[in-house]
């Protein structure tokens, strides 16, 4: 019966999900504890952009000459200019791969956080998944003892079973042999009607007796099945 347990509780969905459960809440538990402990995040970004309103020059810069005074050479006058730009004969909109790498950015940081003004609020967050995880247990607990209950009674009720089947089958060959005499006996007159149809009726009453009690064995006997994993049919 242990070994039927052993091996059924390995492959029951209620005591996997029962076991699964409690390890989760034991897990959640570890998390909460974690929060008494300062805290060091790292984080980093990298980003960029792409505008159809950033345009490229096509061609060579278009430049203006602008007189801005006038200077002199060997007592001669010479003006003097200046040189301008004043754009492009055309613009086109900056492609992506080059708009990327031009506006491409990227940042980090590094933040501590130490708890101190919260650690009541830790406490209870701890106290609550302690809590949690202690009935996690018991509920697995509980399962368990359901399941070996359960086999155990399957393994009572097979065992009661069986017995009443062979004294069922005894009662039915006494049964018999005592309906084949008096069936003899009555032919030859030995024996009165009413004690012939007494002993034939008790011989019926042990046929269906012996019939239910064989169905009932392989009724509990199938239960055992499904708790050793074996088909059923």
């Amino acid at each position: 019966m242990d070994a039927i347990y052993e091996d059924f509780s390995k492959v029951s969905p209620d005591v996997i999900a029962a076991s699964h459960r409690s390890h989760s809440a034991e897990i959640t538990h570890q998390v909460a504890q974690g929060g008494r402990s300062p805290r060091l995040t790292l984080s980093a970004g990298l980003n960029s952009f792409y505008s159809t309103q950033s345009q490229t020059g096509v061609g060579d810069m278009q430049y203006r000459s602008t007189l801005i005074g006038a200077g002199e050479y060997n007592s001669t006058p010479i003006p003097i200019y200046t040189l301008a730009p004043t754009g492009y004969s055309s613009y086109k909109i900056t492609p992506f791969n080059d708009q990327f790498n031009r506006n491409l950015g990227s940042s980090i940081g590094l933040n501590l956080a130490l708890p101190i003004f919260n650690a009541w609020n830790v406490n209870t967050n701890i106290q609550k998944t302690e809590i949690n995880f202690q009935n996690s247990r018991l509920n697995e607990k509980l399962i368990r003892n359901n399941l070996y209950r359960n086999i155990a009674q399957s393994y009572v009720d097979f065992k009661s079973a069986y017995k009443k089947f062979a004294a069922n089958a005894e009662n039915l060959a006494a049964n018999k042999e005592a309906y084949d005499v008096a069936d003899k006996q009555f032919e030859l007159g030995g024996m009165s009607m009413a004690d012939y149809l007494n002993t034939k009726n008790s011989y019926i009453s042990a046929q269906a007796n012996y019939t239910q009690a064989k169905f009932e064995l392989v009724f509990r006997r199938k239960v055992l099945d499904f708790y050793e994993g074996k088909l059923l049919y």
